[in-house]
């Protein structure tokens, strides 16, 4: 953003994306807006005013060349304010050109100035070692660096003063480049103040960017949040400061409205976008999965979300307070601090999302990431080239019924052989809430096909190892207040071995709990004050619960049960079954998981189709088509494993460029309501049907 025509399209940019969006209420319902100021200092310096913050002498200002130039002398502080005053929800952005006496503030507006004795700043600045420092400054009522209201910050900061390289997660951060979590020595040159109206706090962020393995990446770190001692209606001017003697040189400020909620989606469809997405007041990009009238749930806004701001981590939207997320491959060790997980990587450096198939019959998300720490280390970081690697492919339809498989490709070109997990069960709270309140009791049902049953949130804690481990599968239900059930299921089924890696899963609930309070994700960019993550200061930051962790921790030799990809690297990988149901039904859940797994003996009755598997990754029976017949014939009857098929999603491989004209089952018309079609391709037939089967089932599928 340095350059300034960049910054000039930059601006544009945002102009078109802001214009069709304001939040209008706590339905999330978007109107025009534009940013409320925006300047990069090319017209007329009319709007800006000069002051003093500290002092009244020895400051400067001067417009020239595209930029604002404030200098400052004799210990004062002064600067420019924005005539426009600004309240609401919103940031703050300011552009400059060195890490050298730049400040931007909020000052609350008063009879039409801004009021001296209330102000919080943000500054950026060099210390007499030459190390940037970012640190917040305030006066509220007249008091100076009141800061977090209850001094415990405040202190530790002063304390980073004198010991400069100890780990602090404060209100100053000096850039040594050395402190785990915050492995940077300069800024990208924005600074950014977000004030969330609806907790009342402000957030104070500032650009970083760093060469990772060959690659620049950027993003945000976060100076500790501060309470907003004003009323929820108040005004503030947005200013522009020398912190210190020397020239503070800007280059452009804006000021944009953001929406409190996500989009109202009830009526979007099955659909599949990349978008902004908007949670407890964050924002960010995001692609999104929303479902059709098919879905129970729709008229509750369910969705699915891979979220900038969660690290494209995958998570149900339940509302505007509680998302939920099955989380992620994770490994430990390696010589590093910390956890190894894509949790880690706040710049974006490795996760990414694309969205690989869209249809009318099902929507696929290819999430790929990078296990790393904080730092940005791998196991053996210094040694081998090789980066543990997983990709993820989600698969929806209409109904909201998905899978999850994962791909795991470890780093085995050094001697680090660890265990790996493949899933937390995790809920994430907004910042007027916490976890611990949406959860019913039990919060969590273990269960398997056999009848199995086990309760946890309340129930007895377990350590890996349990007799939970044996089980063929596990089915595991969270239960929240009027909401419905958000479930997954794995299969270690040896007669299905397409469903797992050849090692069975461990579960643990050892330590945790509904109560949990970890704040350094989602949408936390603090720095980490403990090896694997923070608790926050404040109950209004978002935080996250887990409730139970799902670890692969035999076979870490990696000398058998694996695959080889085409570049010659060994990988694992796992299936499980994702999606909502309805609260508290158990049998319901033991249904969708034996029709997944056991949809019954398939045959089909001529030589024109052949069945060809059960493709467990998507939740879809492949046939094949052999002759020119275009009409598929096939019968399922329930087995000594199955009861119920629910929903089946049919691909014939080969049947040609027509569509459907009709699906008969057991000669009665299916109507054209009740399924959805598509062709892959151009050749390769896709279907979805809304039926359920639970005896003996005839289909006859016709060609256009």
């Amino acid at each position: 953003m340095g350059n300034k025509k960049n910054y000039r399209e930059f601006l544009k940019a945002v102009v078109l994306a802001v214009a069709v969006m304001m939040i209008s209420g706590c339905d999330g319902v978007y109107q025009a807006n534009e940013p409320l100021v925006q300047d990069s200092f090319e017209g007329s310096s009319g709007d800006w005013h000069e002051f003093y913050l500290d002092g009244d002498s020895g400051g400067s200002v001067t417009f020239s060349r595209d930029k604002l130039i404030v200098t400052t002398d004799g210990g004062a502080r002064y600067g420019v304010y924005h005539s426009k005053p600004v309240s609401g929800h919103f940031y703050v952005e300011a552009v400059f050109e060195a890490d050298e006496h730049v400040g931007l503030a909020l000052i609350q507006a008063k009879d039409g100035r801004p009021n001296l004795d209330n102000y919080t700043i943000l500054c950026v600045d060099t210390n007499d070692e030459g190390i940037v420092v970012v640190r917040v400054k305030d006066r509220q009522n007249g008091v100076d660096n009141v800061l977090d209201n209850t001094g415990k910050l405040r202190r530790a900061t002063e304390s980073s003063r004198r010991r400069p390289f100890q780990d602090a997660d404060t209100y100053e951060h000096i850039l040594t480049g050395k402190q785990y979590s915050v492995p940077f020595d300069r800024t990208n040159k924005r600074i950014r103040i977000f004030r969330d109206s609806g907790a009342g706090f402000f957030h104070f962020y500032y650009a970083v960017k760093k060469n990772i393995r060959g690659k620049e990446a950027a993003g945000w770190m976060e100076i500790a949040p501060s309470k907003d001692w004003a009323s929820k209606n108040q005004e503030y001017y947005v200013a522009l400061i020398g912190c210190s003697d020397g020239k503070a040189v800007f280059d452009a400020v804006e000021v944009v409205p953001k929406p409190t909620a996500d989009k109202n989606d009830r009526k979007t469809g099955f659909e599949v976008s990349e978008r902004e997405f908007n949670w407890s007041g964050f924002f960010g990009d995001a692609v999104v999965v929303t479902f059709g009238d098919e879905f129970k749930y729709r008229d509750k806004d369910i969705k699915f979300v891979f979220w900038t701001e969660m690290n494209y981590v995958p998570a149900w939207y339940l509302h505007n307070q509680l998302m939920f997320t099955y989380e992620f491959v994770e490994t430990w060790g390696g010589g590093n601090r910390g956890c190894h997980e894509p949790m880690s990587d706040r710049l974006l450096r490795w996760s990414r999302v694309d969205i690989v198939e869209d249809n009318a019959v099902r929507k696929v998300v290819r999430w790929h990431y990078v296990l790393c720490n904080p730092d940005y280390k791998v196991p053996d970081d210094d040694k081998g080239e090789q980066l543990p690697e997983v990709d993820e492919y989600w698969t929806f339809y209409p109904d909201g019924s998905g899978t999850r498989y994962i791909v795991y490709t470890p780093k085995l070109d050094t001697d680090f052989r660890e265990s790996n997990e493949v899933a937390e069960l995790i809920s994430l709270a907004g910042s007027s809430s916490h976890s611990k309140e949406f959860f019913s009791s039990p919060a969590l049902t273990f269960m398997n096909l056999d009848g199995g049953l086990q309760d946890a949130h309340p129930g007895p804690k377990f350590d890996f190892g349990s007799h939970l481990d044996d089980w063929d599968q596990m089915i595991m239900a969270v239960h929240f207040k009027n909401e419905p059930d958000i479930f997954c299921a794995f299969s270690t089924d040896e007669e299905i071995p397409e469903t797992y890696s050849g090692y069975n899963i461990e579960y643990e609930i050892a330590w945790q709990s509904v109560n949990g309070r970890h704040s350094h994700w989602p949408v936390g960019k603090r720095p980490f004050t403990g090896n694997n993550g923070s608790g926050g200061t404040w109950k209004a930051e978002i935080s996250h619960s887990c409730l139970v962790s799902c670890d692969v921790r035999t076979g870490t030799s990696w000398q058998d049960h694996y695959k080889v990809d085409d570049l010659g690297r060994r990988y694992r990988d796992w299936i499980s079954l994702v999606g909502a149901n309805k609260p508290g039904d158990l049998e319901g859940l033991r249904d969708k998981t034996r029709s997944w797994l056991y949809p019954g003996k398939i045959t089909v009755p001529d030589r024109s189709y052949r069945f060809v598997k059960n493709d467990y990754s998507q939740k879809v029976l492949v046939f094949e088509k052999v002759s020119a017949d275009k009409i598929c014939r096939f019968e399922i009857r329930p087995d000594e494993n199955s009861s119920v098929l629910i929903n089946p999603a049919i691909r014939i491989n080969g049947w040609g460029a027509k569509g459907v004209g009709a699906i008969r089952i057991n000669d009665k018309r299916l109507a054209a309501k009740k399924f959805r079609f598509d062709l892959l391709d151009g050749k390769d037939l896709l279907i979805w049907m809304n039926v359920t089967v639970d005896s003996k089932t005839s289909f006859v599928i016709g060609a256009e």
